[in-house]
């Protein structure tokens, strides 16, 4: 097993996330709200056949403290709407949520750094009205239960139709306060939009703006990657052992930040040793615009091996995501609470659009790895990273 913590991609096409990472969510939660409703039902059914055999076998025992007319007209609908409303919170802040923590609780290191505060926080985290909506809630059924009893009883009054209008009074009333709203369903609903998130966005704009352009060989004047390379040992008078793998490397760290030069987070192993044939394009109303990948040559100072080289640099769009969060902006505070999910989603979308491609897919290799410790402080060198990186594809390509 590497030292790294680096997503590892094998030749059946498994990927492996390391633990500090986030993985793709399981169907626990699901389980976990199926087995409650059992639960519920279960006990709604025990509690309905314990009311029927005592109807029967008492039919004049006083179940319920009788309200007059005026009560159950007025009182009884709005006690009763207010006691759907809180049960209605209380479900999604308890029952509901619970589910989620069941299976946030597996994803403890990849999505909460191994945090347990930070879980519950993101679990029960909720918005000012909710919170106050579920206080008031609690301390009136604590008055009402001391004054009057069972809250239920109040269906009795009130008639199950008119329960049901009712119900759904209060279910408007929580979509209208946002019950529902918290960071860990900001995290999921990221993950649901199917493509439309900023992640996402950020991968198809790198892909069709800039993959797609200077990797592939079109049949045009325009050479492809392979080209480029070739071309580049031929003019440095390198061998093909010197630079054993002809593809780009995109640098993918889990903080979003890359430096100008790789070389500077390198150690000393790693020098700028130029860059490819530049490719001139017509686009979007700019015209001879240059799109040119860098060239890097890393020597490991503890060996005596020849150096190695690569064509290696960062995904740009994480540049300007990494500003977004570290400057002051409408969304900055979304973004940085959620950096990890939109790293994620950026990366995944990123190698699906690559592996879809027939051009592109054998001429990029991504390289998405936890660059930081626990304190913060850069805790890899890219270049033994790219070495390791790069061994690992020359052991696939003699199987």
């Amino acid at each position: 097993m590497s030292s790294f913590q680096v997503v590892e991609e094998y030749s059946n096409n498994t990927v492996v996330y390391p633990k500090g990472l986030p993985n793709d969510r399981g169907s626990r939660s699901v389980s976990c709200g199926v087995l409650i409703v059992v639960v519920l039902v279960a006990i709604a059914g025990w509690q309905t056949i314990c009311y029927s055999i005592l109807c029967v076998f008492a039919p004049n025992s006083n179940l319920t403290v009788r309200l007059s007319a005026s009560e159950i007209i007025l009182c009884s609908p709005l006690q009763l709407l207010l006691f759907c409303f809180f049960g209605l919170v209380t479900t999604q802040l308890l029952l509901i949520r619970f589910s989620l923590l069941w299976e946030e609780r597996h994803h403890i290191h990849g999505r909460y750094g191994g945090s347990k505060i930070r879980l519950f926080r993101n679990v029960w985290n909720m918005n000012m009205k909710t919170m106050s909506a579920f206080i008031i809630g609690v301390v009136y059924t604590i008055i009402y239960c001391m004054q009057y009893g069972n809250p239920v009883l109040l269906i009795q009054d009130v008639g199950p139709h008119s329960t049901f209008f009712i119900f759904i009074a209060a279910y408007v009333i929580c979509n209208l306060i946002k019950v529902e709203e918290s960071k860990l369903q900001n995290s999921i609903m990221l993950e649901r939009m199917n493509g439309m998130d900023y992640g996402s966005g950020m991968a198809y704009n790198f892909f069709y703006g800039y993959l797609d352009i200077v990797l592939p060989n079109r049949g045009g004047s325009e050479k492809g990657m392979i080209e480029k390379i070739e071309d580049y040992i031929d003019q440095q008078g390198l061998n093909d052992s010197s630079f054993p793998v002809k593809k780009l490397f995109i640098i993918i760290p889990s903080s979003a930040y890359t430096p100008s030069k790789l070389s500077d987070i390198a150690d000393g192993w790693m020098e700028p040793a130029g860059s490819l044939e530049s490719h001139i394009l017509n686009r979007a109303g700019v015209q001879q615009r240059v799109y040119k990948n860098s060239v890097y040559r890393i020597k490991n100072p503890n060996t005596n091996d020849e150096p190695v080289y690569v064509a290696a640099e960062g995904a740009t769009p994480l540049k300007s995501l990494h500003d977004a969060i570290s400057r002051s902006g409408e969304n900055q505070v979304f973004y940085r609470e959620h950096l990890q999910e939109l790293m994620s989603l950026f990366y995944k979308t990123l190698r699906k659009i690559i592996k879809a491609d027939r051009d592109c897919r054998d001429l990029c290799e991504i390289v998405y790895y936890i660059d930081l410790d626990e304190h913060g402080n850069r805790c890899v060198n890219i270049a033994e990273l790219l070495l390791y990186r790069i061994e690992q594809l020359k052991n696939i390509q003699r199987l």
